[in-house]
């Protein structure tokens, strides 16, 4: 049995398969039409729901969600936001104003990002809503049809009305909830012991958190997983620490917590949080399983190699660490074995005289998966190179790391000698890979031009970012 609150209503569902994602459950089980089925795969948001929590109300992507980690939650559609007199909500009020609507389709996930934007402006009583927060929390919302404009406008009417609509329908978060869904197949342990505990029980079942890749096996391949360890309550998985030397993150951190970590001490990874996937897929998606997928595409693994960072596996009894540049075997391949996990990830901490950037190269700017991921961390010590790491995403079966510390200790980081002898370097370093995404010749053109501009950023005024392009 799974029980949950939807829309204000409890609700009991039983029947359910591990792999049944929300989509499937609402459109399928619920008779809740509204949220539509576009791609299967996280990437246009006509699918978009919103959770309500302690935390605030988020926006993650149903069709690759899955049902069974709904006990205990408030899950928010678009049939929820009706006041019980009929009347729209204010921001569903805006799109018909300003004609954010043509073929409809895209329509009502727009509308659920909206409303979780205009939700945490009440909650926060921010200054007004700005183009640009309008955009990152569209980000992961696609439209054919109306050019997006008359939906910005209507964001803008709606998260910046001077007074909450008296008329809005309210939503309250449940209060904590810590009976578990009945559902066969799926385990969802509290604490490390339970977790060893059913992976010795259960050796055949498949570990998730955020879902956000396996959800796509099970909608894209059409793969089923009757066996699921949810790690998601494991207590452990979901906190974080930081000490002198290091900052731990619990595997199940989500990458929304992620990027408010980071950008405290490594603030030039900003942009690169704005483009990991978009608001929803950040919303799920953990740093666990962004590893823990291998995929050589996974926007955390470059940054964390030119940090120095390493991730640590337990089975329960035993902690084992690599650095996250030896953890990568092989195409979707790691050095986890049967019964073990990713328990945590140990990100050491800024240190005076670094240097650091990261940029990604992919067809479109927003919710896009990276061409080329590439992080430069440059450590110097009187203006002479100490450490040079760059770690790769998008050019190999794996993250590649390239250490250069040996080749340029000593050399003066401003003087170009050093940045062409850096660019002279990398056809002996990286091999790249061709694929649908660009040519192995494509790629490597990127390496220096990227290099340079990493150069350029440190050691001159020059400002490389385009903020604004047509």
């Amino acid at each position: 049995m799974l029980s949950f609150t939807l829309n204000n209503e409890p609700v009991e569902v039983d029947g359910i398969k591990p792999d049944t994602t929300i989509l499937e459950l609402l459109r399928t089980k619920l008779g809740r039409s509204g949220t539509k089925e576009g791609c299967g795969s996280g990437d246009c948001g006509a699918c978009t729901v919103v959770l309500a929590s302690e935390t605030g109300f988020r926006t993650i992507n149903s069709c690759i969600s899955l049902a069974s980690q709904l006990q205990g939650q408030h899950l928010i559609t678009v049939e929820g936001l009706q006041s019980a007199d009929g009347s729209l909500h204010p921001v569903q009020q805006a799109m018909v104003e300003h004609h954010g609507s043509q073929c409809g389709f895209c329509t009502p996930g727009f509308v659920m990002s909206l409303f979780a934007l205009y939700q945490q402006r009440l909650e926060e009583h921010s200054q007004p809503i700005t183009r640009a927060e309008v955009a990152q929390a569209l980000a992961g919302n696609l439209c054919r049809c109306t050019g997006y404009e008359p939906i910005i406008q209507a964001a803008m009417q709606a998260c910046n009305a001077p007074e909450k609509d008296p008329q809005a329908q309210v939503f309250e978060a449940p209060a904590p909830n810590r009976s578990r869904a009945q559902v066969d197949g799926y385990w969802q342990p509290e604490s490390r012991d339970q977790l060893r505990t059913i992976c010795q029980a259960h050796p055949e079942a498949r570990f998730v958190a955020g879902a956000t890749d396996l959800g796509v096996e099970i909608t894209q391949r059409l793969q089923p997983v009757p066996a699921l360890i949810d790690l998601t309550a494991v207590k452990e998985l979901g906190q974080w620490h930081q000490d002198a030397h290091a900052l731990t993150v619990g595997a199940a951190v989500r990458l929304s917590q992620l990027h408010t970590l980071m950008l405290v001490e490594w603030p030039e990874l900003a942009e690169l949080f704005e483009r990991l996937g978009s608001t929803p897929i950040r919303h799920q998606g953990t740093l666990g399983g962004n590893l823990g997928t291998a995929s050589p595409i996974g926007d955390c693994a470059p940054w964390l190699m030119a940090l120095g960072a390493s991730v640590v596996v337990s089975d329960g009894d035993r902690s084992f660490s690599y650095l996250v540049n030896d953890f990568f075997t092989g195409y979707r391949q790691t050095r986890l074995e049967a019964g073990q996990w990713i328990d945590h990830v140990v990100i050491p901490r800024r240190r005076p005289d670094q240097w650091f950037r990261t940029y990604k190269i992919s067809k479109r700017f927003d919710d896009d998966i990276s061409t080329v991921c590439i992080s430069w961390l440059i450590e110097l010590d009187d203006g002479k190179v100490a450490t040079a790491r760059c770690g790769l995403g998008g050019v190999a079966a794996t993250p590649v790391l390239v250490d250069l510390s040996p080749q340029l200790a000593g050399c003066i980081w401003q003087q170009r000698d050093t940045l062409e002898q850096i660019q002279q370097t990398w056809p002996a370093n990286v091999a790249p890979m061709s694929d649908v995404r660009a040519s192995a010749d494509y790629r490597l053109a990127l390496l220096p031009a990227l290099t340079e501009r990493f150069w350029l950023e440190t050691t001159t005024a020059v400002v490389t970012r385009v903020l604004n392009h047509a």
